[in-house]
């Protein structure tokens, strides 16, 4: 999956720094949920101790796969989906980590 230069993304950072991007928001939990919300979606979020929400706008391109056919996916209380950062056998899933 990619994400453009110049655009929003959003992320959790667990505690040992990794980030995870999200890939996909839902409506399940909250129905009203819009996508001007995921600016501030932080002030709903009921995160685990040592998690954290942010928003960065990219300053280059974001591409995100999976190494060896693995990817590590984490979903919020609200049912959104996030796609680790990671690092496995010397190989990294992400473009860059933002």
């Amino acid at each position: 999956m990619g994400f453009d230069k110049g655009k929003p993304i959003f992320i959790l950072d667990d505690p040992d720094g990794m980030p995870w991007v999200m890939q996909a928001y839902s409506l399940v939990v909250d129905p009203n949920l819009t996508y001007n919300d995921l600016q501030t979606l932080d002030k709903k979020l009921k995160l685990p101790p040592g998690w954290k929400y942010r928003v960065k706008v990219l300053d280059q391109d974001l591409g995100i796969g999976a190494i060896d056919g693995v990817a590590h996916i984490v979903q919020d209380d609200l049912e959104g989906t996030y796609n680790a950062c990671f690092e496995a056998d010397n190989k990294k899933n992400c473009t860059y980590k933002p």
